[in-house]
């Protein structure tokens, strides 16, 4: 018979960010760690009480998510892809062929 057990049991406490359009990320990590500072001054029997994020990639030009090409090429804009050319080329101090959107479809 089949028996179903919940373990692993935990409270979750999200920042109520309803009307905050793009705060600041130290802003935000204020705001928890004040509620962190909070829940544990007022409740017992804490095991762990651990702030976390999720990690978003983008760039900077474009805000879009990074991604790059099967040769490490960046796919989202044309700034980006000059910054790329600029920063291998300054590595290897070799005159650089520059990679056109034609080319990469991009």
């Amino acid at each position: 018979m089949k028996k179903t057990k919940r373990e692993n049991m935990r409270v979750v406490v999200e920042p109520d960010m309803r009307y905050m359009c793009n705060p600041k990320e130290e802003y935000v990590k204020n705001i928890c760690e004040t509620i962190k500072q909070q829940i544990t001054r007022h409740a017992d029997e804490i095991g762990d009480i651990y702030i976390e994020w999720d990690t978003l990639v983008e760039c900077e030009y474009c805000g879009w998510g990074w991604e790059l090409d099967g040769e490490g090429i960046p796919v989202c804009c044309n700034k980006a892809i000059e910054e790329w050319e600029k920063e291998i080329c300054d590595s290897t101090g070799e005159e650089c062929r520059k990679v056109s959107t034609e080319e990469t479809n991009y």
